[in-house]
């Protein structure tokens, strides 16, 4: 069934006092109990931070839940007197309750219950029109809008719970560190930023960057490779190539870890668009299962792997110097989010925009890379009927479950583009198990599969303890 959201004007924000809407529980005397509960409202409409004083140091938890939407829990696990608890994934102009348990050596008994509701979405967010059809697999969706650019998590019915505030907050590419923080690339600078809105770090253009574009990625060791353009002369003449930087948010060292001038030669490795402003157009990275990091290198419609020490590149897919000869012309239109699933497993966004044979299309596809025999086919693909063409941004995200979460990210019109702006969950047959469609912007730049928006997690309660 198709459920359609439209989503209203911004209402005034206002701190929302607890004492009279809450209740103590009907059940056994709580152990601890809070001398002050406010729900402030004062981060925007759906935001909520729940605080409490309490008459004994414990750590707490607070499940919440509204109709029709699942009940969450979060916690604040050190024992504190003091708890300031943000309540993430809250649905606009929804009716929530929500209850206050202890932890620890004081039990899980309820210590208060209470009530609060969320108002209506800002504009610039309501304008956004969400169609669902069936259900993924995962919870939640990272979807990156421009035009203007806004960051915003939608549900599995496509309800919006979260956004990041602020007009036009450009994101060309996104993760999350180890804590769940999330890190934008704003083009100028990366921003590390908690769900509820808290700046952590930032890192601002230093070194020669031009710029920082169109992907950041976290390591393994917690910490983040980002992409960045700078100049060089080569011969005679001035290019701008692509570099992998890395920080560490933490100790804030920053470490330039590769450079597209020791390792290509513009007077090979060009392709249809390349111009001296922009050799390469790289336009994301992915750690593959080695340590070895790929690159896109949309402009020459290859992808690179480059050696877990940076020393080397392991091999070339596509392009004038591929590593492959590829079937069936499969690296020849221009791609996005390459990423190495397992060894010479590769699976990447097809946009189709300088496919040869002049057919408008896009499609994500896997391929399969025989390093022996020095050949390259596809093994997997999906590419919905009626055909979507999505030239340009776009994502394709494989799951742990096997399936795969593919985005068309443009609107009818950029760029040629046939549009429409559809995110699709596929099974390994290309089954479709669930769909988005967006209307509103003028294109996605990436959409990703996310577990939580703040540390929260589903859960069961019988009726009986409540």
């Amino acid at each position: 069934m198709l459920r359609r959201h439209a989503y209203l004007l911004l209402a005034a924000l206002v701190l929302v006092s607890c004492e009279d809407a809450l209740e103590p529980p009907p059940d056994d005397e709580p152990l601890v109990e809070p001398l002050s509960v406010t729900v402030d409202s004062s981060a925007g409409p759906i935001f909520r931070t729940v605080s409490a004083t309490l008459d004994s140091a414990v750590a707490i938890e607070v499940d919440y839940w509204a109709t029709g939407s699942p009940r969450l829990r979060v916690s604040s696990p050190i024992e504190s007197l003091e708890h300031d608890v943000f309540l993430p994934r809250l649905r606009a102009t929804t009716a929530y309750e929500f209850e206050i348990r202890a932890m620890g050596e004081a039990g899980q008994n309820v210590m208060y219950r209470g009530q609060f509701e969320t108002d209506s979405l800002p504009a610039a967010v309501s304008a956004l029109q969400i169609e669902v059809d069936g259900t993924p697999t995962f919870p939640l969706t990272m979807i990156e809008v421009r035009s203007p650019w806004r960051q915003v998590i939608v549900d599995q019915d496509g309800e919006i719970v979260w956004y990041r505030p602020g007009e036009n907050r450009v994101s060309q590419g996104f993760t999350r560190l180890a804590d769940g923080s999330f890190v934008f690339n704003e083009r100028g600078r990366l921003s590390v930023e908690t769900a509820d809105h808290r700046v952590l770090a930032e890192l601002d253009l230093a070194f020669g960057m031009k710029i920082i574009h169109h992907d950041v990625i976290t390591t393994p060791d917690n910490t983040l490779l980002f992409l960045t353009q700078e100049s060089a002369l080569v011969d005679t003449t001035e290019w701008t190539g692509e570099v992998i930087w890395e920080w560490d948010p933490e100790t804030d060292i920053l470490v330039k870890r590769w450079s597209s001038f020791d390792f290509l030669d513009p007077a090979v490795d060009s392709g249809p668009r390349t111009a001296t402003t922009d050799w390469l157009h790289a336009n994301s990275l992915a750690v593959g299962p080695r340590g070895n990091v790929l690159v896109s290198l949309y402009w020459l419609h290859e992808v690179i792997s480059i050696a877990a020490d940076y020393q080397s590149v392991e091999w070339r897919l596509g392009g004038p110097s591929s590593s492959f000869a590829v079937e069936g012309g499969a690296m020849d239109a221009g791609q996005h989010t390459a990423a190495e699933l397992s060894p010479g497993r590769v699976l990447l966004f097809d946009n189709g925009l300088d496919r040869p044979d002049s057919l408008f299309f896009s499609r994500a596809f896997e391929i399969e890379l025989d390093h022996e025999a020095g050949t390259a086919r596809i093994v997997w693909e999906f590419r919905p009927q009626p055909d979507i063409y999505a030239p340009v941004m776009s994502s394709a995200r494989r799951l742990d479950n096997g399936n795969t979460v593919v985005l068309f990210g443009n609107a009818e019109g950029l760029v040629g583009a046939s549009g429409p702006i559809a995110l699709f969950e596929v099974t390994p047959s290309s089954e479709v198990v669930w769909s988005l469609h967006l209307e509103g912007p003028t294109g996605v730049y990436r959409a990703t599969p996310l577990e939580h928006v703040g540390g929260e997690e589903e859960v069961t309660v019988l009726l009986s303890a409540r």
